[in-house]
């Protein structure tokens, strides 16, 4: 109960908010749906898969690792103004998934790809700095849709980077200690989730606005 009301509730909430809003979302938000919705499969997959003792390694490394890192880092990709980065951004992409497939390759889908993960972490919260920074010259920063999004990207990653580096060598030697770091995972979920669901209905009034104004 305490795993579904963290990982899975506010997954879903952004979801909702999504699907409402999702005929007046740019392009960016509406990637980050997708995201947001294999997640949420995801976090379920891998949940019924632990709690029936098969372990849920091989869910994360097949369905989430790459949809998170091109789905997020395209996002981002397009919501930077700056030229330089939108081009170095799909290379960066491109290079995360030579590092997936190396690990997966090395040693196998079952074995959590930590590295792959803390690239992942590391890239995308590099990315949305970037778009965090452009987001500060704007009137009313509150009320931008691409502030609160890099929040909760740079929030979240940022604070599990520490995690990502270290998961496969906390989870050989304390099981128990894992579940414990694992709480700061669940917590920042529980916050990340709600954000982008914020930004969901920023961006979605906006150009709603928008539209009725032309």
């Amino acid at each position: 109960m305490q795993y579904l009301l963290f990982a899975v509730g506010g997954n879903l909430l952004a979801v909702i908010f999504g699907f409402y809003w999702v005929k007046h979302l740019p392009l960016p938000y509406r990637l980050m749906l997708a995201l947001v919705c294999v997640t949420l499969l995801c976090e379920i997959l891998g949940h019924f898969s632990s709690a029936h003792h098969r372990g849920n390694a091989w869910v994360f490394n097949s369905f989430y690792l790459m949809p998170e890192l091109w789905l997020t880092g395209l996002t981002g990709a397009m919501l930077t103004i700056q030229r330089l980065v939108k081009i170095a951004i799909p290379l960066a992409l491109l290079a995360g998934s030579a590092l997936w497939i190396f690990d997966i390759t090395q040693y196998g889908v079952n074995v959590l790809s930590s590295a792959s993960l803390l690239y992942v972490g590391i890239c995308l919260t590099l990315i949305f700095l970037i778009v965090l920074v452009s987001t500060l010259y704007q009137q009313n920063l509150f009320k931008s849709a691409a502030f609160w999004l890099s929040v909760s990207v740079i929030l979240y990653f940022s604070c599990n980077i520490p995690l990502f580096g270290m998961y496969n060598l906390i989870s050989s030697r304390s099981h128990e200690l894992l579940d414990k770091l694992y709480y700061i995972n669940n917590i920042l979920v529980a916050i990340r989730y709600p954000l982008v669901a914020f930004s969901f209905y920023l961006a979605g009034r906006q150009q709603l606005a928008e539209q009725r104004a032309t």
